[in-house]
Parts: structure tokens; C-alpha cells; sequence
């Protein structure tokens, strides 16, 4: 949790993480690049929680908390302004494959639910599944969004089908966590988070779900998986640090390299929910600095 200056800080614990509300201030927007290069984009309010990049690399969304709550917001890289996504409380955005949608958090109808909204904010929100926690990446391939759901302290990963508008189990571990999920351009993997063995580690499983999965983040802990673009490598992070695999074959097995670092760190990340994002063409990773 980043430390609090100036007046006395309401600190909030929701759903998927923890919150500080603190005096205004700001973090610095930036598209790095593989290299670490930084390129400044703007600034976001010093609340904001998971921004995510569109996929025509022209806005961002997030949300961001005040004392009179959380909303969704969407930050134009253009004009570097932001226009309020959300009618009410809501959290955890994420974009459609095609970015005509927002999926995010609400908790208007009395429990947790995901809805999703037009990104130019016509029309009104509409509820998709419920409970859930908070939405993950959307595979126009496989028709379908993955998503978490919190069981006192177990999470775990569902789907939810646009073809029979229906959400099931993907992964599931008695308690044990599975989160922060990630799927494959060609929609037939996903990678995620899982500290069932007491640790936290990057998997992959084929979608849909089977018995066999293979380790990803075998020489040291890793969470928080991001495909490559071209689906030729999984970024994942640990200790603030960005790595990356490479995946060697995925016929007649699914095969990776050892990590390797990038020379990518100092980027805020706390736990749970990824605080970064990466470019629809994978050439820049969207983080936030102090």
C-alpha cells in the first residue's frame, strides 16, 4: 500500500484489493517499451486503480475513488482529459475485444456484478453475471470474458459464454487463489495466477479447461500473466519487475523457455490486480509511476 502524506488518509479495503484515499495528487502515465524506455502520456489522480488501455491505443479506463465513492472513468490519450464512464459505484474496468464496450464491477443491484456499457456511454449499463468480483480479458475468438469470484478468501476463475449468455467454472482449487487470468490471441490457452502450492505461480491451461496444465513461472515466483500479441510469449511480473517467457511449441504439448527479465521496474503494482497493461500491437506495457 503507498504511503500516505499530508492530512490524515480513509483507508477503504474493497473487494479486489486495498485502497488509500489521500490528499489530491497524481501519478505519471507511461508507454514503456521493451527496452524500459519511457514515454510520458499524462497523468492520472493519485486513486486510480487498474487502467487499461483500449485496443486502438487511444484511451484509458480506470476507476478512481473519492470520499464520495468509486466510479469508471476514461482518460482520452489525444487531449489528456477524462470523462466519467459509470452512472454510480463501480470498479475493475476492463475493454472489449473490439472497444466498443467497458465490462466493470457494480454493486447497483445489491451484490457484486459485472455489466458492461458502451465506451461512448450511450445507452445504460447492462448486468451480465452475478456474483462475480472483477472482469478479466474478453476473447472475441472464443466469445466469451473470464472473470474472478471471491468465496470468503478463495478466489477463483469463471467464464461467462456471449453464445448462451451463461458463466461457469474455468478454474477452481480449494483454498487456494486463482486470479489475474490471461487469454491467448488464438483463444486457446489461458494463463494465470495460483499459489496452490504455497507460492505464487504463472500457469497455462488450454481453454476449454483439462486436466493438464504446465508451469510458466518455474525459476521463481511470478503472478499477473500478459500474452504477447503475437501469442509467441507470456509476460508476467514478480517483485516489481517485468519477465518474460517464450513458448517453444503448443503442439502435441505446450512447452515454454526459463524467464528472462526485462529491464522494466519501479512501476506501481500493488497486490491482486494488475496495475499495468499492454498495447493491442504488444509493443508497449501502459504503468503508472510515482
Amino acid at each position: 500500500m503507498k504511503a500516505v502524506a499530508g492530512t490524515v488518509a480513509l483507508l477503504a479495503v474493497l473487494a479486489f484489493g486495498i485502497r488509500a484515499f489521500q490528499a489530491p495528487g497524481e501519478y505519471q502515465l507511461a508507454l514503456v517499451d521493451r527496452q524500459g524506455n519511457k514515454q510520458l502520456v499524462g497523468t492520472l489522480p493519485e486513486t486510480t486503480f487498474a487502467p487499461r488501455i483500449s485496443p486502438d491505443r487511444k484511451y484509458v479506463a480506470y476507476d478512481s475513488s473519492d470520499r464520495t465513492g468509486t466510479a469508471v472513468w476514461i482518460y482520452s490519450l489525444q487531449d489528456r482529459t477524462s470523462r466519467k464512464l459509470s452512472p454510480g459505484d463501480a470498479h475493475y474496468p476492463m475493454w472489449s475485444a473490439d472497444g466498443q464496450w467497458v465490462l466493470y464491477t457494480s454493486n447497483a443491484q445489491g451484490e457484486p456484478a459485472i455489466f458492461q456499457q458502451r465506451a461512448d456511454g450511450s445507452g445504460q449499463p447492462e448486468m451480465l453475471t452475478s456474483p462475480a468480483r472483477a472482469p478479466e480479458p474478453w476473447s472475441t475468438v472464443s466469445q466469451m470474458f473470464s472473470f474472478i469470484t471471491l468465496s470468503e478468501s478463495d478466489y477463483d476463475i469463471w467464464s461467462y459464454s456471449f453464445r448462451d449468455r451463461r458463466a461457469s467454472v474455468l478454474y477452481r482449487i480449494p483454498n487456494s487463489a486463482q486470479h489475474s487470468s490471461s487469454i491467448s490471441p488464438d483463444g486457446r490457452w489461458v494463463a494465470y495466477m495460483s499459489d496452490e502450492k504455497g507460492r505464487e505461480d504463472v500457469w497455462v491451461q488450454a481453454y476449454p479447461a483439462t486436466n493438464s496444465k504446465v508451469l510458466v513461472s518455474r525459476t521463481g515466483s511470478g503472478t499477473r500473466p500478459l500474452w504477447s500479441a503475437d501469442g509467441k510469449e507470456i509476460f508476467f511480473d514478480n517483485g516489481k519487475q517485468i519477465f518474460v517467457v517464450p513458448i517453444l511449441r503448443t503442439r502435441p504439448m505446450f512447452e515454454t523457455g526459463d524467464a528472462k527479465p526485462l529491464p522494466i521496474s519501479g512501476f506501481l503494482q500493488g497486490p491482486l490486480r494488475r496495475q499495468y497493461d499492454i498495447t493491442s500491437d504488444g509493443k508497449h506495457f501502459l504503468m503508472m509511476f510515482p
